[in-house]
């Protein structure tokens, strides 16, 4: 009873009539963050799990990827139970033919994930995830008669760059290659102004810390014994 007089008497001043559903978006959008916090955690260890059984106990990568995708399609069948659907949703020939490309594709991309998640370690494969943006984005400016935007096209063959790089990181070859430059003329000019800027902020260093010390060597006098030794 109390709770309904306050929430009448709240109502009431306020002017409208108290809605049961104003709470409904704010449990909504919590629990949507969780569902999407918890999600984000399960990918992560997902990742971290598969790298752990592809690298240290050396498991196939088509019998991972058997097992992932029929516990997946278990989980699917089970949520989505597709036996129930109605005659207009049920799985025509011509569904099957297309439920059967995208799973293909679907394996496809999964092998090459697997793949670059054995040589290249989880938070790279974390990396590297979104790089079909920039693609997608030049593919519609090449085959589109549209002006594209400067910005755009920018940050997209950025976006690009930083993927390329990534992947040669990755690679293992950027050490090798870095020896091998370091061995050119221009490698030896690099190395020359490399030392010579560091040996020149050491010495700028050492002239700073012999300041300080003078500095705290010389004798501070107060100002009682600065009026004595004038008065004298």
């Amino acid at each position: 009873m109390s709770r309904r007089a306050t929430a009448g008497g709240g109502s009431r001043r306020s002017g409208r009539s108290a809605d049961p559903g104003d709470t409904v978006p704010a449990i909504m959008s919590n629990s949507t963050a969780m569902l999407c916090v918890g999600l984000a955690v399960s990918k992560v260890l997902g990742a971290f799990l598969a790298h752990a059984a592809l690298v240290r106990y050396h498991l196939p990568e088509p019998l991972f990827l058997g097992v992932a995708l029929v516990a997946a399609s278990a989980v699917l069948l089970v949520l989505q139970q597709p036996w129930r659907a109605k005659e207009s949703r049920s799985l025509t020939p011509t569904r099957m033919r297309r439920v059967a490309l995208g799973g293909l594709l679907q394996a496809v991309t999964l092998g090459a994930w697997m793949a670059g998640l054995r040589s290249s370690g989880p938070l790279r494969s974390f990396l590297v995830e979104g790089a079909e943006v920039p693609l997608l984005y030049l593919f519609a400016v090449a085959t589109s008669r549209d002006l594209p935007s400067k910005k755009k096209t920018r940050g997209a063959l950025l976006m690009l760059l930083g993927y390329l790089l990534l992947m040669y990181d990755a690679s293992g070859r950027m050490a090798k290659h870095v020896e091998r430059f370091r061995h050119t003329r221009l490698g030896h000019k690099a190395d020359e102004l490399t030392n010579a800027t560091k040996h020149h902020i050491v010495h700028g260093l050492h002239e700073l810390d012999q300041l300080r010390q003078a500095h705290h060597a010389v004798p501070q006098y107060d100002k009682a014994t600065f009026q004595n030794t004038t008065a004298r």
